[in-house]
């Protein structure tokens, strides 16, 4: 199980960078694409994103109640991350950034909409937990 230390350090996050080949796969728009993207051309944003979603999704996967401490040390680093996309979203050039990347607009809206709501989505899995 993958512990907060380990997530920051930049060498576990090369590892999971060069060991999950599924970020392509999870924001390419399609199977019918022509346009291969191989893991060094999508921006380093967007594999930050992934790593964050990735080990939320796990935690949410897990059987146990999930208190804040779990989680407020990733949620933390991803507010600079979501203020990048924004910023991006606000400007009006997200469309644009997503098709340059080959990146499935509508699910890198999603990742960052439920990272931006994960204590309300953690709230919802410990209470369906306990009951």
């Amino acid at each position: 199980m993958l512990s907060l230390h380990d997530f920051f350090n930049p060498k576990y996050v090369i590892t999971i960078h060069t060991y999950n080949t599924n970020i392509i796969r999870i924001f390419s728009k399609g199977e019918n694409d022509n346009h291969t993207t191989s893991a060094e051309e999508i921006p380093s944003e967007v594999k930050k994103l992934y790593d964050f979603e990735h080990f939320f999704n796990g935690l949410l996967n897990e059987n146990r109640y999930i208190a804040r401490s779990d989680y407020k040390n990733i949620l933390s680093g991803f507010k600079e991350l979501h203020k990048y996309f924004l910023a991006i979203r606000n400007g009006g050039i997200l469309p644009e950034y997503c098709l340059k990347h080959s990146i499935d607009e509508e699910k890198l809206i999603l990742a960052l909409e439920t990272l931006k709501r994960a204590n309300e989505i953690v709230d919802k899995h410990n209470n369906e937990y306990i009951i």
